[in-house]
């Protein structure tokens, strides 16, 4: 390299210096700033929303009012205690996210629950029960089961129209699990019994098993003899049109030999 192109390169560096005015003035030279990506903008958006949702459903979203409908044994109330009662069901937004995707039968008298958001703290509740068909006493706890045989609720008092079952010795059962009853033709008997009776519509207050497992419903001052489960649900749909011409009077309706013949019946009136 010649001695004038190295004189014209230090010329040129020295020119990209800061002039010693420039130093006593303060000044700098300029630096480009690099210009944010839209998509940090969006980013640093999502999260700003997403942490301020948050904010409204943990402290926003409070479970105040609860409307109930579909319910038939309980009241709206006492439905609206039970779905409460669920954990963090408290939090109105948890309530309907719970028991729209997550409900799995946690209340047994329950057999489905829709939710709809009427408002942060307000919510209108659809339910559909477990049809009861019978309850056994346990020194004064009801404990009522469904079609399946599953206990489905406890209660110190009994429902109208629900009748109580007698003639077994068996343990209380918990909440969501089948009476205990060992006998498993008994217990199918015995469901096929309580549902006929509910079908029919007869306001039956008990219905009694005998050591043997003869059955006996009670229905006013009548009772009905059925025998050991043959033809339950013609002699119960029998019951249900001979009920009503026995008005005012008290006996036994002896249905156990019935055999679809009107000569296999017969009514015996107490003296």
């Amino acid at each position: 390299i010649s001695g004038e192109q190295c004189m014209r390169k230090v010329r040129i560096y020295r020119s990209r210096e800061p002039d010693a005015e420039d130093a006593d003035k303060g000044e700098m030279p300029r630096k480009k700033h690099r210009k944010r990506s839209p998509r940090l903008d969006i980013l640093l958006g999502v999260i700003l929303a997403l942490g301020c949702a948050a904010l409204v459903i943990v402290y926003g979203c409070r479970t105040e009012t609860v409307t109930v409908t579909g319910n038939t044994l309980y009241s709206e109330s006492e439905i609206a205690d039970m779905l409460k009662s669920q954990p963090r069901c408290d939090n109105s937004f948890w309530f309907w996210f719970y028991y729209n995707y997550r409900y799995k039968n946690q209340i047994p008298l329950l057999k489905s629950v829709s939710v709809k958001m009427k408002s942060l703290t307000s919510l209108s509740v659809t339910v559909n029960e477990k049809k009861i068909v019978g309850y056994i006493n346990f020194d004064g706890i009801r404990v009522f089961f469904d079609g399946e045989g599953e206990a489905v609720s406890k209660a110190n008092a009994p429902f109208d129209g629900i009748p109580e079952v007698t003639g077994f010795d068996i343990e209380q059962p918990a909440l969501g699990e089948t009476l205990p009853i060992s006998d498993t033709s008994l217990l199918s008997q015995l469901l096929e019994t309580a549902q006929a009776v509910r079908k029919a519509g007869i306001s039956v207050s008990r219905i009694d098993f005998d050591s043997k497992g003869a059955i006996t419903l009670t229905s006013g001052t009548i009772e009905i003899d059925m025998g050991f489960g043959e033809r339950i649900d013609e002699k119960v749909n029998l019951a249900a049109t001979l009920l009503p011409k026995l008005t005012g009077k008290s006996g036994t309706l002896h249905l156990e030999d019935y055999d679809g013949s009107n000569g296999s019946r017969s009514f015996v009136e107490s003296p």
